[in-house]
C-alpha cells in the first residue's frame, strides 16, 4: 500500500510546528501535516485535489476513514471557513436595495 512519496520523519519532526500558509502546497517530501488534521491533498496517480488526515502512527493518509492507496505528493492546510455577514452589514445591503 502505497500512502505518501517518501520522508524523513526525524528531519520533519523539527519543522512541525512551522505555521503553514494556506494556499500553498507543501511536498510531503519536506513535511508532512499535523498528525489527524484536515487538510487538502494532491493525488497524483489520478491527478485530482481530495481531502483528508495523515496518522503519523500508520504513515498514511485517509479519506473518509479509508487509508489512500494512491500516491500523495503535496498537501496544504484548508481556507479558513467564510465569516457570517454581521447583522450591521445586512441591513446596510438591504437598504441599498430598497
Amino acid at each position: 500500500m502505497l500512502a505518501a512519496a517518501p520522508h524523513d520523519t526525524s528531519a520533519l519532526n523539527s519543522v512541525q510546528s512551522v505555521a503553514t500558509v494556506p494556499g500553498k502546497w507543501i511536498p510531503v517530501s519536506e513535511r508532512m501535516p499535523e498528525d489527524r488534521i484536515s487538510v487538502i491533498l494532491w493525488d497524483a496517480e489520478i491527478g485530482e485535489v481530495t481531502s483528508g488526515h495523515y496518522s503519523h502512527k500508520t504513515q498514511t493518509f485517509y479519506h473518509c476513514g479509508d487509508a489512500i492507496e494512491n500516491e500523495i505528493t503535496h498537501w496544504m492546510p484548508p481556507p479558513c471557513a467564510p465569516q457570517e455577514p454581521s447583522l450591521a452589514c445586512i441591513s446596510k445591503r438591504s437598504q441599498h436595495l430598497s
